[in-house]
């Protein structure tokens, strides 16, 4: 499978377990769902920003899509550690989830009709499918810390 795929299949997963996050009634409900969240986007920036973005940041058009990535990524870890430093109850926590869901929304987007189009002229099939393979092994190596505050 190739990254792009693979990253497009996280933005589906992740928009569903946000959208499940908010409908989520319950503290027990929204700890378990916001931690997978976490640990998803965290995996997933971790290998944009140190495998994917730098393969793909060779043209002037990619390096600032690129460059608005790291951006877009470093406000949504702010989000999460916001998020993830409050209680459920907080009357400011369904607004920060609201804010976060629209920023990834917002990045997905740029990502998926800008980015991964250049990135497909910039990459062949086989730089591709391997960069699928690397990212499949940094998943299921990948040591995520989401109790206390993101690393």
């Amino acid at each position: 499978m190739n990254i792009i795929s693979m990253l497009k299949s996280d933005h589906k997963e992740v928009a569903a377990m946000l959208k499940k996050l908010l409908q989520s009634r319950t503290t027990k409900s929204r700890d378990s769902i916001f931690s997978k969240i976490y640990e998803a986007l965290a995996v997933h920036a971790e290998f944009e920003e140190k495998t994917f973005y730098p393969a793909v940041k060779k043209t002037a058009k990619t390096k600032d899509l690129v460059l608005e990535s790291y951006v877009e990524h470093d406000l949504i870890k702010i989000l999460l550690s916001d998020i993830q430093n409050m209680s459920p109850k907080d009357e400011l926590w369904k607004a920060k989830v609201t804010v976060l869901q629209e920023i990834i929304k917002h990045h997905v987007k740029e990502e998926e009709q800008d980015l991964f189009l250049e990135a497909k002229r910039i990459l062949d099939k086989e730089q591709l499918n391997n960069m699928g393979k690397k990212y499949l092994h940094f998943k299921a190596t990948a040591q995520i810390e989401v109790a206390g505050e993101p690393e």
